[in-house]
């Protein structure tokens, strides 16, 4: 998990889950910021007193904890997490379960999202974009093998290593563990982000594989290089009804200066 700001604040009253946190993790840590809120749970920067490093702690809030559905959600995103090892994926240290409160320590990326790049500067420059495809290849390919498809590849889940500009996954919160019947939700169930949902993730189908992964890395692609995602609309569903029943605008209508072969291999 990434952060620019390193300016240390004091516990909020407001912030519950923090103090729970806190609670939990005794001296062992020292929570210092929330870093980001989701669906399965926030994000907190720490220090690790024993190892003198910079960690991030996503926690289970105490009102998704109540059922047993999220709580095994959570382990399960932890033990897929738990599994990777690789230079372009946000490595997880530890899991624990204090009096009831589910969390897992992850690496801490300093830098920023590629969301958040993008936002900013509307295109990456062709080079550099080149460079985080392929690093993202390797994750993902290394990903695969293992047989865990991620299902939401989109640039809030990829960090831009401040002082390298190495690319790094994380964020396994709807993967699925292909073959083994594990999943982080239903059978059947929409997930993902429907901008860079691939056509068979966005009707619902059981039997995702690494293609997906695949489809909405080339969805970020075009993002990275265009300036503009291929397919837009006033509602999610908009949007993933073009996914389903379209062809993408050509990059070179909106990218001239993309090289061929990149242009070929995103198509």
């Amino acid at each position: 998990m990434a952060d620019t700001n390193e300016s240390r604040t004091r516990p909020s009253p407001t912030d519950p889950v923090r103090e729970v946190l806190r609670v939990a993790l005794g001296r062992q840590y020292e929570i210092r910021r929330l870093l980001g809120r989701g669906g399965m749970g926030a994000v907190y920067l720490a220090a690790e007193a024993a190892l003198e490093r910079e960690v991030a702690i996503k926690v289970l809030p105490p009102d998704r904890s109540a059922t047993q559905d999220s709580r095994d959600r959570f382990r399960r995103e932890a033990r897929t997490a738990a599994k990777l090892s690789h230079p372009n994926i946000v490595p997880l240290h530890t899991f624990g379960d204090v009096d009831g409160t589910l969390y897992f320590v992850m690496g801490y990326v300093r830098g920023e999202s590629l969301a958040t790049r993008l936002k900013r500067e509307g295109r990456i420059p062709v080079e550099e974009a080149r460079r985080i495809l392929i690093e993202l290849c390797d994750a993902l390919d290394y990903a695969h093998k293992l047989g865990i498809v991620h299902r939401d590849i989109k640039p809030d889940n990829v960090l831009i290593e401040e002082e390298t500009g190495r690319a790094m996954l994380l964020d396994f919160g709807v993967a699925k563990a292909v073959g083994a019947g594990q999943t982080m939700t239903e059978v059947g169930s929409v997930l993902g982000t429907p901008q860079y949902m691939s056509p068979e993730q966005a009707q619902g189908k059981s039997d995702i594989d690494a293609r997906s992964d695949l489809y909405s890395l080339g969805v970020m692609g075009y993002a990275m290089f265009a300036g503009r995602l291929p397919f837009e609309g006033a509602t999610p569903g908009e949007v993933m009804a073009q996914h389903i029943t379209r062809e993408a605008p050509a990059l070179k209508m909106h990218a001239p200066d993309v090289p061929p072969e990149i242009a070929s291999a995103l198509t």
